[in-house]
């Protein structure tokens, strides 16, 4: 699911109409229905916890929304401290993932089962 697409599903299960969301934001409504529409991926942070804010989205969907808009614009998620000295492994994690051409169910079953061990 793309970041607009997941945006617009929250927005309307909290009955709000994009001129609602833009209101309550204060962010503009074109850029609002840019986002929803895939012409325009959100760009700023504050954006972001702005729309979280009003779509009253909790800890796995506030989750889910910040990682959809990071992977939107090629970016990791700024919340994602990489440790200095774990840094040079990073590279190593993601050609592995690259060369066993793991889909994406299999990243988060190796990612629950990493979290089940910690």
């Amino acid at each position: 699911m793309r970041f607009g697409e997941f945006m617009r599903l929250k927005r309307l299960e909290n009955e709000l109409s994009l001129r609602n969301l833009a209101r309550q934001t204060g962010i503009d409504v074109a850029y609002l229905s840019r986002i929803e529409g895939k012409t325009k991926p959100p760009q700023k942070e504050e954006i972001i916890t702005k729309i979280i804010k009003t779509l009253k989205l909790k800890n796995e969907d506030a989750q889910k929304f910040k990682d959809l808009a990071s992977i939107q614009n090629n970016e990791i998620p700024s919340d994602i401290e990489l440790p200095e000295d774990n840094f040079e492994a990073i590279p190593v994690l993601l050609r592995t993932i690259s060369n066993n051409q793991l889909n994406a169910e299999q990243i988060l079953d190796l990612a629950k089962r990493i979290n089940a061990e910690n």
